[in-house]
């Protein structure tokens, strides 16, 4: 391990960006190219804007794309897609030809080549505009051809999906998983209901507009008991619609079609452009919420109006790539094991665009680039593919039919539309460090949305201040149906079951009182305004009021139980869960954490942000926070989960969330041995802890941030390595996917191998392998840009320049 530096360079002042390309080149080692077609969309490639995701892959001389939007929701809070296009062409230029599919990073498009001796050289070039959800396909080719461009979809007709019970528990991972906040155990029919669409001469016209009447917000009121509060909630889905058109220069309808593509039916609608050596198409794409389908298309016509700017997409890029980088081992290639976690890394992040400028966050199970169900495949943790519970489960439970009705479809994932807190977080933090602050935004923002809602449930079940945030929110804000639970004799005996006694506004399944996640995105806040410096008067309210929750809400309890607000002088943290493992718990060691860091937080902010009153309030009440929950052991202190839980969990370690996210203890700091204790009780418990990063699993953060470089490295390439799929980053894990926060988690832990911040230092390397090269350019707090060169086990070069706020 290398011994950590801190650094002491240069500072220098920015005192303008001037509009010049700078270079990118380094980031052409990275560019993904393919020399044959694909076997089926596992397979493709992503292709992202501001707003948009694209699984782009070329099959049977068919170049086809999935293309999709956070905010594509349905009548059931599922996150659906717009459709698929496919296009060939004719004469066939793909027909034994030479191929080539590239993923050029450093303009952000994909760039597709054929060659033939028959028709020359065919180039097409896809690309998304960055503020505009509008995809182009751009074709020139030397000979003279006629292109054809089919958009389909899966949902022409409503698709029912059935729902699979076994014993006690109604199953997570079947067809209504992705509709998984409303449909699980929900006792009638479940349907995804169908598109509209308008097919003209020139252009298809594809729209989903919701069904006010089927849409479950009103189910939530009514399960949940807020219709006294409906006018004051968060509203997403009413009215909304989503859509688009696919139109292109001298596009002529042909015909409808009908197909079956991954065991789904689907119906297509084929134009077709005269023959020429160039063609130029163009998919439109617009998600509003609009008092009619007429105004809604005369939004769309004003976004196809706009015209499109590549060079301005162009420069966008170039920012991009120039604000922030990690090139490990440069020039070693795929073979090399750095060098290929540097270009994951890399290509991770460029997927992350997707969602930069999106008016929800980016999912975790997979954001907006899932691809087919049946081709997602078992994942290098031994979890069964999706087509093994299709064929295995279905047999078992008398479903001879996987195709009626399957709702295996394109817009299938796991687990949902639910934003599980504690998963969403690791997509965002590494946004920090990557100067990404555009990104980050969508995240912060919906907590900010749902901010009366939290307060009115608050309000309404309890009679208290604050607000009160569901670890597994739907995309309204409110505990899912399905988490809620029903009193109905349907689910009696099962995981959706609701007592009728149970304690309103509180989940009925194992995520109870789990409400550190409102703590760490309060913290996220506060990191985002000390790395960026950018004004975050729109979050204070927010932060603030999930502070008061926890004040107000166990003094509510101990006083229920006890007849006392307080336990001597202190809150007593119950009920409550430390996280997912932990139920029943007592002062959590995350709460503590949380509670302590934030309450800091807010007290460090200058009095234009923080008044004095308030500043009182969080001093009186950081004196009321628990004392930390220490167990001992062959003389050793360590920490444990909570006051009245012992051992730790393999994956839920809230013993840890001292060490990250709130930099309590770090490299540096006092009683670093006491988080290194407590990690060795977890291995004492599960020996493959250190060994294995599964899923969203920490533990590569968290020995990254002990200054393990060995462990880490280890753990870096068993999260971020390349995955079974043909695009090295699309990692698999137990959500979906390519799964988000297997990606997220694994670039927060190699950000924290290069570069720590907390205790108001700035550690280099401080658990990087000393037989690894390195050049990266990440963010610091107080809006700094931290460049270090390392090679050949030396430090060639570091630098700390004041970056642009």
């Amino acid at each position: 391990m290398l011994k950590m530096t801190t650094i002491l360079g240069l500072m220098l002042c920015l005192l303008g960006l001037k509009t010049v390309v700078a270079d990118t080149s380094w980031v052409e080692q990275y560019n993904v190219v393919w020399n044959s077609q694909s076997e089926n969309s596992s397979g493709s490639m992503p292709m992202v804007g501001g707003n948009m995701g694209c699984n782009v892959w070329v099959e049977n001389n068919d170049l086809l794309f999935y293309f999709s939007s956070p905010g594509c929701r349905d009548e059931n809070g599922a996150l659906l897609k717009f459709g698929r296009i496919r296009i060939n062409t004719e004469p066939d230029i793909f027909s034994g030809a030479e191929f080539e599919q590239k993923l050029n990073l450093a303009a952000g498009c994909i760039d597709i080549t054929t060659r033939s001796s028959a028709l020359g050289e065919t180039r097409i070039k896809l690309w998304v505009e960055i503020k505009n959800p509008i995809i182009h396909v751009d074709l020139d080719s030397d000979s003279d051809v006629v292109v054809n461009a089919t958009y389909e979809s899966w949902r022409h007709e409503p698709l029912l999906i059935p729902d699979h019970r076994k014993g006690n528990r109604f199953l997570p991972h079947f067809e209504r998983s992705l509709a998984y906040t409303s449909r699980p155990g929900y006792e009638g029919d479940a349907y995804i209901y169908n598109d509209e669409f308008k097919a003209s001469d020139k252009s298809i016209q594809f729209v989903h507009r919701m069904r006010n009447d089927k849409c479950y917000f009103g189910e939530q009121v009514v399960q949940q008991e807020l219709t006294a509060i409906k006018d004051q909630l968060y509203d997403p889905l009413t009215d909304l619609t989503f859509g688009g058109k696919l139109s292109g220069d001298g596009l002529r309808f042909v015909k409808e079609i009908d197909g079956v593509y991954g065991q789904n039916q689907f119906k297509g609608w084929k134009y077709q452009t005269g023959k020429s050596k160039k063609a130029r198409l163009k998919i439109i794409t617009h998600i509003n919420q609009t008092d009619s389908l007429q105004t809604w298309e005369k939004e769309l016509d004003e976004k196809a109006a706009v015209r499109a700017d590549w060079a301005s997409n162009a420069a966008w890029w170039n920012q991009f790539w120039v604000r922030s980088r990690i090139i490990i081992n440069a020039g070693r290639g795929e073979g090399d094991e750095g060098w290929q976690l540097g270009r994951n890394y890399n290509l991770f992040r460029y997927m992350l665009v997707s969602g930069f400028f999106a008016n929800e966050p980016t999912m975790f199970n997979g954001g907006v680039l899932t691809f087919d169900a049946i081709y997602e495949g078992a994942d290098r943790y031994g979890r069964p593919a999706v087509t093994e519970r299709e064929r295995k489960k279905k047999e078992q439970y008398g479903d001879s039919n996987p195709q009626a009705g399957s709702g295996f479809t394109p817009d299938f994932r796991r687990w949902g539309g639910a934003l599980t807190a504690q998963n969403q977080r690791l997509v965002y933090w590494p946004m920090l460090k990557n100067g990404d602050f555009d990104g980050i935004l969508p995240q912060l923002d919906f907590y900010v949305d749902i901010l009366p809602s939290t307060k009115g449930v608050a309000k309404h079940y309890y009679g208290i201040d604050g607000c009160m945030n569901a670890e597994q929110p739907s995309i309204i804000g409110l505990i899912g149906l399905s988490e809620y639970g029903w009193t109905s004799k349907h689910t009696e005996g099962t995981n959706k079951y609701r007592p009728p006694d149970y304690e309103k506004g509180i989940p009925a399944n194992g995520i109870r009182h789990i409400f550190q996640s409102q703590l760490e995105f309060s913290w996220m806040m506060l990191e985002y305004h000390r790395f960026s410096g950018n004004d975050i008067s729109a979050y204070l309210p927010f932060i603030e009021q999930s502070m008061i929750f926890f004040d107000e809400y166990y003094r509510m309890w101990q006083k229920k139980l006890t007849g006392s607000e307080l336990d001597g002088k202190k809150l007593m943290i119950y009920p409550s869960n430390a996280l997912e493992g932990h139920p029943n718990a007592i002062n959590p060691t995350s709460v503590i954490a949380g509670l302590t860091t934030v309450l800091n937080g807010l007290l460090e902010l200058p009095d234009s942000m923080q008044s004095e009153a308030k500043k009182q309030r969080w001093s009186a009440m950081l004196a009321t926070i628990p004392d930390y929950p220490y167990g001992f052991r062959n003389g050793k202190t360590y920490l444990r989960p909570a006051a009245n839980k012992e051992l730790g969990h393999k994956v839920h370690c809230p013993e840890m969330y001292p060490l990250f996210p709130y930099q309590i203890y770090g490299l540096g700091l006092e009683n670093l041995d006491i988080i290194k204790n407590t990690m060795d009780v977890i291995v004492e418990k599960y020996p493959q802890y250190n060994q294995t990063s599964g899923g969203w699993n920490q533990n590569l953060i968290y020995y990254a941030r002990i200054g393990d470089a060995e462990t880490a490295r280890k753990l870096t390439s068993d999260k971020i390595g390349n995955g079974p799929f043909r695009f090295p980053a699309f990692f698999p894990g137990g959500d979906y996917a390519p799964d988000h926060n297997v990606g997220g988690s694994g670039m927060i832990g190699l950000q924290e191998m290069l570069l720590q911040t907390h205790g108001g230092k700035i550690l280099m390397l401080p658990a990087w392998p000393h037989d690894w090269d390195v050049d990266f350019k990440l963010h610091a707090p107080g809006n700094k840009v931290v460049e270090c060169s390392f090679k050949d086990g030396k430090m060639m070069s570091s630098e700390q320049a004041q970056g642009k706020r």
